[in-house]
């Protein structure tokens, strides 16, 4: 197995500080030298391997979409014959927030969200992951509609529907975080998805192992 160099363990170390410190501040209040800190570098050393914050927040969004991918692919796949249980599985690692969930990546993504609108940098990587997200919620329909599990014409429609149900509670955690009674996202979007896709029974509960 080949090593990590020195240059991507203090980029890994300095994506992570950002990471942490995000979730706790948010991206404007979090300073190169609080990312340093966190990271128990000094400056100089974070100025040496990002050219600017900017550019630590996009391979923070490239780490957590690749984490999130991992995690997908296993879910996914302990469930390869139930599409009720995989939609399940991607609207709890999307939204989730209780014991086994992560809630400092959940505030990353809703911090991401938000810059994805102001910052094209950020939008484009961020269309990249929404569009993935889009093609997997596709491709786990058209499974459930050929098993008539699910109902419905339109997959492609139905995903984009779940897949902003998703996004908009991003959305509305980074400006207006009150609004959302705790731990109301993920029931709320499988009781939408039930409806939406003609569901006999409640989308199966299950636990998310990190």
């Amino acid at each position: 197995m080949t090593r990590a160099s020195n240059t991507d363990l203090r980029r890994a170390q300095i994506t992570a500080a950002l990471r942490r410190v995000m979730a706790r501040n948010g991206y404007d209040r979090a300073s190169i030298s609080d990312i340093a800190a966190e990271a128990g570098l000094t400056q100089g050393l974070v100025h040496y391997h990002f050219k600017s914050k900017l550019e630590i927040l996009v391979a923070v969004l490239l780490d957590l979409a690749a984490s999130q991918d991992r995690d997908l692919d296993q879910l996914l796949a302990a469930s390869p014959d139930n599409p009720a249980a995989q939609l399940a599985a991607i609207i709890d690692l999307h939204l989730a927030t209780g014991r086994t969930a992560d809630p400092d990546a959940l505030a990353c993504w809703v911090t991401l969200s938000a810059e994805a609108i102001r910052t094209e940098e950020i939008r484009l990587v961020y269309q990249s992951v929404t569009s993935s997200l889009v093609h997997r919620l596709v491709s786990v329909i058209q499974a459930g509609v050929k098993q008539k599990v699910f109902r419905t014409a339109t997959p492609d429609a139905a995903a984009a529907a779940i897949a902003a149900s998703i996004q908009g509670y991003f959305v509305l955690a980074a400006t207006n975080r009150a609004a959302i009674p705790r731990g109301s996202a993920s029931s709320c979007v499988r009781s939408m998805v039930a409806g939406l896709l003609h569901l006999q029974r409640p989308l199966p509960t299950r636990r998310l192992r990190r």
